[in-house]
């Protein structure tokens, strides 16, 4: 076994990959190791019935992309804030100035 299966294999323990399937997984993701482990991470915990032909789809180049984290604006954020010339600012807090 090539370093990339034994990889795989190790990165995926809970869903018990066998190396002919990290093999497949290593073909379809063209070696890009990085790749794999961000999309296993996204898809570990997703419920399918066959998970390792879900991997081997997401793996592909263009398949996967990185979903974008977004921030719940409140109220407490909901102004302009102010500018500030904070060496300035520094300057007179400490009696430089």
């Amino acid at each position: 076994m090539f370093t990339g299966v034994e990889q795989i294999v190790n990165l995926m323990t809970n869903q018990k990959i066998t190396p002919s399937e990290a093999i497949k997984i290593y073909k379809s993701a063209d070696g890009d190791m990085d790749h794999i482990a961000k999309v296993y991470n996204y898809c570990k915990d997703k419920e399918t019935n066959n998970f390792v032909g879900y991997i081997i789809k997401m793996v592909k180049p263009g398949e996967y992309v990185e979903p974008k984290k977004t921030f719940k604006k409140n109220q407490f954020n909901d102004f302009e804030q102010r500018n500030y010339d904070f060496g300035d600012l520094e300057n007179k807090l400490l009696g430089w100035d």
